[in-house]
């Protein structure tokens, strides 16, 4: 279930270039016999053999480090990444679930549910992180969750919905902690709790903007204003956390769980319509906002 074979053929590459190979030896050693996984994983995770090469050079250290220290580790993460796909196998009996590759990346993203329906985690990305061993897992839980979800084509409207992406992100958050022991419901976030309804609020004006403005084949400074406040940056302006519509889906979805035990986890991963299920979710309502009477945010 992990496949630590890309992973070491890099640590092979990364040796024969005495910790600084060229992009000919990257793509040579390292992409083109690379996996399935490792493949469908270049375009967001690597780029390219040349803008790994400009990584691995930039920061050698930070490679070092997975290969020395987090890939000889690998192998006895084996049996907690089993634990978690076997969870899902017990929630989801009829799902077909990913294989697990490591990889080595650009230091683009951490973890990935690819085209191929497979998780790739970057090797340098995780191994940077303090407790990576518990990370690895909650990441393999979180991406999982995306392979099974449905797809997003690059043409489909709710790639400009805000709440659409808060919902299938919300879901793989929910579940990862679900499974991994987490806080499933969002309460540990002190910052957001503090002022959950003025954020439900700007975020729904937010959603609202972001569809007005997004009329053509990209969106126009002020969705990209509306959007970035909640996703695909590293933290608000006003001292939030980033990513903050992962938070918003997470207590969505709680509140849809608690009124709908039986149905939630299937409709998380299916994700039915958007408004339907933070409707039946009576997350709003509870909190005094009234969803369907919200505008853009004025300029």
């Amino acid at each position: 279930m992990l496949h630590l074979d890309d992973a070491r053929r890099f640590a092979r590459v990364f040796e024969s270039g005495h910790g600084r190979p060229d992009a000919n030896q990257l793509q040579r050693g390292y992409l083109d016999p690379g996996s399935a996984g490792l493949k469908a994983y270049i375009a967001d995770g690597v780029g390219s053999a040349a803008q790994l090469a400009q990584a691995v050079a930039a920061n050698p250290g930070k490679y070092r480090h997975a290969v020395d220290e987090c890939l000889p580790a690998m192998p006895a993460q084996e049996a907690g990444v089993a634990a978690v796909l076997e969870a899902y196998r017990e929630r989801f009996p009829e799902a077909r679930l990913p294989a697990v590759d490591i990889v080595f990346g650009s230091g683009n993203a951490l973890g990935l549910a690819t085209s191929q329906r497979t998780v790739s985690i970057s090797l340098e990305q995780l191994c940077a992180q303090p407790e990576w061993r518990a990370g690895l897992r909650a990441l393999v839980a979180h991406e999982t969750a995306h392979t099974l979800q449905p797809v997003l084509s690059e043409d489909s409207p709710l790639r400009r919905d805000l709440l659409a992406w808060a919902l299938r992100e919300g879901a793989a958050s929910h579940l990862a902690a679900d499974i991994t022991g987490g806080t499933a419901d969002g309460a540990d976030n002190a910052w957001a709790m503090a002022r959950e309804q003025a954020l439900l609020r700007q975020f729904l004006e937010d959603r609202q903007t972001l569809r007005a403005h997004w009329q053509g084949a990209s969106p126009d400074p002020q969705a990209i204003a509306a959007g970035t406040r909640w996703m695909w940056n590293s933290g608000r302006e006003d001292g939030g956390p980033p990513d903050l519509a992962y938070w918003v889906g997470v207590r969505i979805w709680a509140a849809y769980r608690a009124r709908h035990p039986r149905q939630a986890l299937r409709a998380m991963i299916a994700l039915p319509d958007a408004d339907q299920v933070l409707r039946d979710s009576g997350y709003a309502q509870s909190l005094g906002v009234d969803a369907d009477d919200v505008r853009p945010a004025a300029p």
